[in-house]
């Protein structure tokens, strides 16, 4: 789609707007936070930088293919000219609620393929009887292959969370 210059000055400040407000909840490490979503997933997403520096974790971009061009996500990652490091931190976590991807039972988070948005459903998240940061680790992985080109069916979610958890713990 070609985009008009107001376009792109709209989306720009749009942006902007959403990392200064991210950031202003304090946790800079991560500013593609949404403020509404930055408590219950701090910890979490420091835990999958931690699990995607360890290289058995890392691997997991060999284990699946982009949906887009049938190539390991290690070599999307590599078109890139990103570090894994520096794609999760590209990556926007934002709140869902209200979004129809949200109204799911048990819906954690979601995204598309290829997307660099993983929509985070706030109400599973307080629902959790307890927070589980190694659950919710896994499951921002499983997403951010998803944004890396990770299709869905095949493989399905449960064998994709089954080799997270496998590769890069619980």
């Amino acid at each position: 789609m070609r985009l008009s210059l107001p376009h792109v000055l709209l989306a720009a400040a749009g942006s902007l707007a959403l990392s200064a407000s991210a950031a202003s909840a304090g946790d800079s490490d991560w500013p593609n936070v949404d403020p509404r979503v930055a408590p219950a997933l701090r910890g979490a997403l420091r835990q999958v930088a931690t699990r995607f520096s360890r290289p058995e974790c890392a691997a997991l971009l060999h284990d699946f293919d982009d949906a887009r061009t049938d190539r390991p996500l290690a070599e999307t990652l590599c078109r890139s000219g990103l570090s894994l490091q520096a794609w999760l931190r590209s990556v926007h976590f934002l709140a869902g609620e209200g979004r129809s991807g949200c109204s799911g039972r048990g819906t954690f988070a979601y995204t598309a393929v290829g997307s660099k948005v993983v929509w985070v459903c706030p109400l599973t998240l307080e629902k959790s009887p307890r927070p589980r940061p190694g659950l919710t680790a896994n499951v921002l992985i499983h997403e951010t292959l998803h944004s890396l080109g990770l299709g869905e069916d095949p493989p399905s979610s449960e064998e994709i969370s089954l080799r997270v958890e496998v590769r890069c713990g619980r």
